[in-house]
């Protein structure tokens, strides 16, 4: 399982627990965050562990 779908699983179940109601803003915080966090990951892998460092 890559990060992006554990990301989005844990996600998942988190929305189980919390009331249904989330509003536009906030999915496109968390949108933002995961193509944010998919970004980085191909920088890692691209050019080492220490990307994210900097």
């Amino acid at each position: 399982m890559s990060k992006l779908e554990k990301h989005v699983s844990i996600d998942a179940q988190l929305r189980l627990v919390v009331p249904g109601k989330i509003s536009d803003d906030d999915k496109l915080v968390e949108y933002d965050a995961i193509l944010l966090d998919r970004f980085l990951d191909i920088l890692q892998a691209l050019h080492g562990d220490d990307i994210r460092e900097t």
